[in-house]
């Protein structure tokens, strides 16, 4: 983990030449809408690891383990399945003037 609160992924199948493969930030003391998060001075991160499944990502700070997916695909379409109405043509303007709209959920 960084000190900016970022944990740094990495494909580590060829150990000569590790790939870095993507980031956690925003559950690491990004906003949290007042509270701490996780990798604060307040709540720091002291273990990682992925599940036997290697699709669940565990993280263990102060008292808790939480469980993240770390598949693309699962998060997107939990996150559809959560907010069952699609983003709006006008809200995605409004947020993302500069990316072309994709409806991201089907």
């Amino acid at each position: 983990m960084s000190s900016q609160g970022t944990v740094q992924l990495w494909d580590i199948h060829n150990p000569q030449e590790p790939a870095p493969v993507g980031s956690i930030t925003s559950l690491l003391g990004g906003d949290t809408g007042g509270n701490s998060g996780f990798g604060t001075v307040d709540n720091p991160v002291f273990g990682l690891a992925f599940t036997g499944q290697s699709d669940m990502l565990a993280i263990s700070a102060d008292t808790t383990t939480s469980l993240f997916h770390s598949d693309p695909a699962q998060v997107a379409a939990q996150l559809c399945a959560y907010t069952r109405v699609p983003i709006s043509p006008a809200q995605w303007q409004q947020d993302a003037p500069d990316v072309p709209y994709q409806r991201p959920c089907p």
